[in-house]
């Protein structure tokens, strides 16, 4: 017999940007930035062994400027602090940074990422259980971890209007880093780089939209 328990709490969101501003976040010339705390609690009992607890607070942060009409410049960190019965993973993640631009009268877009490795990724043992717990996708906590390397990615996509319908496809490549994954470990992890293609139909049909999104991905070792 297994119980979940979930609890999400959403405290705040501020902005700084202009009343009424709506559409793309590449069209708001006005800094923004925006925030919101979330808590997360679950507690679980397994089929066998014992009953435990685990729970997450978090604090993203997010700041998006428009430079020009057409580039757009997007920084992402967040502080975490989670729990288990007597163990803690709690610090900043990493920087993440992305630049966006539109072209081709807003059919077409390239994008340019970084992860800067601000946060930590060497843990201990009692960090490594906490993390382990995290990344249990049926209790769908936002962080497992608090760092993964230097990473570089590079995104494309172009969208068209054929009658009746939208279609759109792109793809991206992702440059993963190595990092630290334990505390002690002589070797570095290096997780594989990824390449992802996506292809996608929207059909307005007011008041409704129908839309159909298609991803596949290859993993290297």
């Amino acid at each position: 017999m297994k119980i979940l328990t979930s609890i999400t709490v959403m405290i705040f969101i501020c902005s700084v940007a202009s009343y009424g501003q709506v559409g793309l976040d590449r069209k708001a010339y006005n800094l923004t930035v925006s925030s919101k705390a979330e808590f997360q609690s679950w507690s679980k009992t397994p089929d066998e062994g014992d009953s435990y607890s685990i729970s997450q607070f978090s604090l993203p942060l997010s700041v998006k400027y428009a430079v020009t009409r057409n580039i757009a410049v997007n920084l992402l960190t967040s502080a975490v602090m989670s729990s288990s019965d007597d163990n803690s993973l709690s610090g900043l993640r990493d920087l993440k940074a992305r630049t966006v631009m539109m072209f081709a009268d807003d059919k077409a877009m390239i994008g340019l990422g970084l992860n800067l490795p601000t946060g930590k990724s060497d843990l201990n043992s009692d960090q490594e259980a906490v993390s382990l717990l995290l990344s249990d996708r049926a209790m769908r906590f936002r962080y497992s971890n608090l760092g993964e390397g230097f990473d570089i990615s590079l995104n494309g996509g172009y969208a068209q209007d054929m009658g009746s319908v939208v279609l759109g496809g792109g793809a991206g490549y992702i440059k993963k880093g190595e990092y630290d994954l334990s505390e002690g470990q002589d070797s570095k992890y290096k997780p594989g780089d990824q390449l992802t293609f996506t292809a996608g139909m929207d059909i307005p049909a007011k008041p409704l939209l129908m839309r159909t999104d298609v991803t596949y991905t290859t993993y290297q070792s």
